[in-house]
């Protein structure tokens, strides 16, 4: 795993991580004193499904079920569905929840 600062003052890069495969102690560590350095994490070269990202959540600690009841993903109560694309099989309150 290699992390890399994005910008001077905010966010970095992680690159060779696979979080599909539960990563250990060690790189959940790794991964958490750079976030709290940086703010933000870009992890590149993921292929998640759904239930793999909700397993590499988990691992940040307990998860709560979001307020917004329109943004969750069905049968993952404690997920939002957000997103920055115009894919069109999706509703607009949902494919922008982040901005409201």
């Amino acid at each position: 795993m290699k992390i890399s600062k994005l910008t001077e003052n905010f966010g970095a890069s992680v690159e060779g991580l696979d979080v599909s495969s539960v990563p250990d102690d060690a790189t959940m560590q790794a991964l958490a004193g750079a976030f709290y350095v940086n703010r933000l994490l870009l992890i590149k070269g993921q292929a998640l499904e759904i239930d793999d990202y909700y397993q590499f959540g988990r691992q940040w600690g307990d998860l709560i079920t979001h307020v917004s009841d329109f943004l969750r993903v069905p049968g993952y109560p404690e997920m939002m569905c957000i997103g920055n694309t115009e894919t069109k099989d999706r509703d607009p309150a949902i494919r922008n929840g982040a901005v409201h």
